[in-house]
């Protein structure tokens, strides 16, 4: 969940409900947005992306449904195709490829929540390639391509950094 100005870095002091606070805990500094300009452009960039892709919004449950190029509405991985992991009580990796349906960008997102780097296996998509959408360890502005100008994947892994999230889209 978010509140108003995490965009900007804001804190509340650990404060879940700071709605009875009449003091700088619940009190908006203007100045946080000039200070973390670049924290508020990754958000904004991140809301054009989830608007831009409706796979990320859905209307109904996965169902399993393959599409053209083979892939399921949504599957689960770790760092290795299929074996997402689900009973490592140390498992710090996940990913998952959500196909599109029709003609849309399929995803493949990586979260990558060790401390080292970790490499993902990645999913063949018929007749297209990966591209990087979100790479959280880049600093702003490269942190989130803008629509249609997608750097290219080459290979079938993919490098995530330590704490990071990287999402390819197929194109």
């Amino acid at each position: 969940m978010f509140a108003a100005g995490d965009e900007v870095c804001r804190t509340q002091q650990g404060n879940n409900n700071a709605y009875c606070q009449d003091n700088e805990i619940s009190w908006f500094d203007w100045d946080l947005v000039k200070q973390h300009k670049s924290m508020l452009q990754f958000w904004r960039r991140l809301i054009i992306f989830r608007k831009s892709h409706p796979r990320l919004f859905r209307d109904r449950f996965f169902d399993g449904e393959v599409n053209r190029r083979g892939l399921a509405d949504i599957t689960w991985h770790g760092c290795r195709l299929g074996k997402p992991g689900w009973h490592d009580p140390h498992g710090l990796a996940l990913a998952m490829t959500l196909g599109a349906r029709r003609e849309g960008q399929d995803m493949h997102i990586m979260f990558n929540m060790y401390w080292y780097m970790l490499e993902f296996e990645l999913p063949k998509v018929k007749g297209k390639k990966w591209y990087y959408a979100v790479n959280t360890a880049l600093t702003s502005p490269e942190d989130i391509a803008e629509i249609g100008k997608e750097k290219r994947h080459k290979g079938s892994f993919c490098k995530v950094d330590a704490r990071s999230v990287v999402v390819l889209i197929s194109k």
